[in-house]
């Protein structure tokens, strides 16, 4: 009969003790933005949601992504976190990764089927978001990863409209490669080209007049 009570009392223990666990967020969050993945597992052994919303209301993996750790991102996938999951004011995790320009964290995503396609709030895919904020490498991770080259955010604007606004000749060559339209016109109606022109981006004219010449 004790050894039963002593029995019960270990499990009221331990499951208090992985209540606790997962209903700290001061505790998990702080292990997520430290990329203390060994406690971060060990609180997701204990039953913490991975989906959990952190005091400031975004998820475990936009925490990840805003203090640039991986590794805790990789856990939390590992444990069931959902990488296309919506946070109101926050959107997706990818976009968001794609504004702070982690290609790492963006490959991560999409090899656990983020949508490469995925908008923020105005309408923005996270390509252009990469490009809008000249993060080069990360645009180019969507690129190879099949984002849509063609598609149209705000003002009609295709990813070739950011790339010509910032004069990123690399990414115009990567759209073009990747069977990009050159002369979509935006809402106002201009061209990649004459967006170029207009900014006086000269390496971006050059090449894009190029491609004219080309044809």
């Amino acid at each position: 009969m004790l050894i039963r009570m002593i029995g019960l009392t270990g499990m009221m223990l331990l499951v208090c003790f992985s209540i606790r666990g997962q209903t700290d967020p001061d505790i998990f969050f702080h292990a997520v933005n430290t990329g203390n993945t060994e406690k971060l597992t060990e609180l997701l052994e204990q039953g913490a949601d991975p989906n959990m919303m952190s005091p400031l209301g975004a998820t475990p993996l936009f925490h990840a992504v805003w203090s640039n750790q991986v590794a805790s991102a990789e856990v939390l996938i590992k444990y069931g976190a959902d990488v296309n999951k919506l946070t109101a004011g926050y959107g997706l995790p990818i976009v968001h990764a794609a504004q702070m320009g982690n290609p790492g964290m963006i490959m991560l995503f999409l090899n656990h089927e983020a949508d490469p396609n995925a908008r923020d709030g105005e309408g923005k895919m996270a390509l252009m978001v990469a490009i809008d904020n000249e993060h080069t490498r990360a645009a180019c991770v969507l690129i190879k990863k099949g984002a849509d080259v063609n598609a149209c955010g705000p003002g009609n604007r295709t990813p070739a409209h950011y790339a010509a606004m910032h004069n990123d000749v690399k990414i115009l060559e990567k759209l073009k490669n990747a069977g990009a339209d050159m002369n979509q016109v935006t809402e106002d109606g201009e061209t990649p080209l004459q967006i170029a022109e207009r900014l006086g981006h000269a390496e971006a004219v050059e090449f894009l007049k190029g491609l004219t010449r080309d044809h």
